[in-house]
């Protein structure tokens, strides 16, 4: 489950933990996220995130000051071909409310969820365990995906 050529043409939603592991090099992760955002710039596949994973992955770098990875985020998340950044719409909102309510998540959870279901995205990488209940949109964690890439 999870190998890359499965995931080829599609689009994916990203939740915020892919983003961190890629840019700060996760060691396990890197390697697997590198060959994928190397295909969504190859426009082999694209990515769907809302503007939250944008608030996300800029609190810790900002807090300790670490501006180049403020920079590299930025960069990466807002001019990427490939990667479509959503904003929170009442539209999502409103899904993002009944996800919450089927599987009780957290709230940011629900609105990454809801920007998949609403833009159509098949597939939701994450490395939050406890959104593989729900249904609507196959959840693949990063610690499942096949060592090959």
């Amino acid at each position: 489950m999870g190998t890359l050529e499965t995931l080829r043409g599609e689009t994916i939603a990203l939740d915020t933990a892919p983003f961190i592991y890629f840019i700060e090099r996760h060691p396990k992760y890197r390697p697997w996220l590198r060959t994928f955002f190397e295909s969504v710039e190859a426009r082999q596949l694209k990515v769907i995130t809302t503007t939250l994973t944008l608030a996300e992955v800029l609190v810790k770098p900002l807090r300790s000051g670490r501006l180049d990875l403020v920079a590299e985020y930025t960069q990466i998340l807002l001019n990427t071909p490939g990667i479509q950044i959503v904003p929170v719409s009442a539209d999502v909102a409103e899904e993002a409310a009944r996800i919450r309510a089927e599987i009780n998540c957290k709230i940011p959870d629900a609105i990454q969820l809801a920007t998949a279901v609403r833009l159509g995205a098949r597939t939701f990488l994450t490395n939050d365990l406890t959104l593989s209940t729900y249904r609507s949109v196959q959840i693949i964690p990063l610690n499942r995906l096949d060592d090959a890439h």
